[in-house]
C-alpha cells in the first residue's frame, strides 16, 4: 500500500469502500483492498460500523 494512502486513511475519523477506491484506483477490490481490510478488522485496528 503506498504510504500516501494510509497516512490518508487513518487520518479520517470514518472511510467507506468508495473512499478507499478513490484513494487506490490501480488496486482491485476483491484481489488487494478486501484482505488488507479483512486483516485490519480482525485485528481490531479498524472497525465496521453496521447500516453504514
Amino acid at each position: 500500500m503506498p504510504e500516501k494512502f494510509i497516512e490518508n486513511l487513518f487520518s479520517r475519523e470514518t472511510f467507506t469502500g468508495k473512499d478507499v477506491i478513490n484513494l487506490l484506483p490501480d488496486y482491485d477490490w476483491k484481489i488487494d483492498i478486501m484482505p488488507i481490510l479483512s486483516k485490519l478488522v480482525n485485528e481490531r485496528v479498524i472497525f465496521v460500523e453496521p447500516g453504514v
